[in-house]
C-alpha cells in the first residue's frame, strides 16, 4: 500500500472519529461523561491523525487525485475547522453555566452540532471515500 493511501485511509478513520465525537458534545453537556470529549481533546485529536494527510505536498499525491485531494483539504482547512471553533467556544459559554442551561439552548447547541456533522459526512467524508476508492482501483 502506497503512503499516500496509507494517509488517506488513517484521515478517513480520524475524520469519522472527529464527526462522532462532535456528534457527542450536546450529551456532554447533560452530564453524560466520555472520555477526553471535550472540544480542546476533540480538536488536537483530530488534528494530531488529520495533518500528516493535510499536510502533504503535491509531489506525493497523484496527479488525477490533486482536485480531490485539494477540494478536502479546503473544506477541512476553511469550512470544518472554523464551524468547530465556533461550536467550541459556544461549548464553553454553555458549560460554565451548566445549572441554567434550558432545553432551548441546548437544542440550538445541538443543531449547530448535528449541522457540523452533516457537512463532516457529506462534504469531508464522502469525498474521502471516492479518494479511496480511485486508489484501490489503481
Amino acid at each position: 500500500m502506497s503512503s499516500f493511501q496509507e494517509m488517506t485511509s488513517q484521515f478517513y478513520d480520524a475524520v469519522w472519529d472527529f464527526s462522532t465525537q462532535v456528534y457527542l458534545l450536546p450529551d456532554q453537556l447533560q452530564g453524560v461523561n466520555y472520555d477526553d470529549n471535550d472540544p480542546p481533546a476533540i480538536i488536537k485529536k483530530f488534528k494530531a491523525s488529520a495533518n500528516p494527510f493535510l499536510d502533504l505536498d503535491s509531489s506525493q499525491i497523484p496527479n488525477h487525485l490533486k482536485p480531490a485531494y485539494l477540494r478536502i483539504d479546503a473544506i477541512v482547512r476553511q469550512e470544518i475547522i472554523p464551524a468547530f471553533e465556533v461550536i467550541e467556544e459556544e461549548y464553553d459559554r454553555l458549560s460554565t453555566d451548566i445549572e441554567n442551561l434550558d432545553k432551548d439552548s441546548l437544542l440550538a447547541f445541538a443543531e449547530k452540532t448535528a449541522y457540523l456533522v452533516n457537512e463532516i459526512e457529506m462534504y469531508v467524508i464522502a469525498q474521502t471515500s471516492g479518494l479511496m476508492l480511485d486508489l484501490s482501483l489503481q
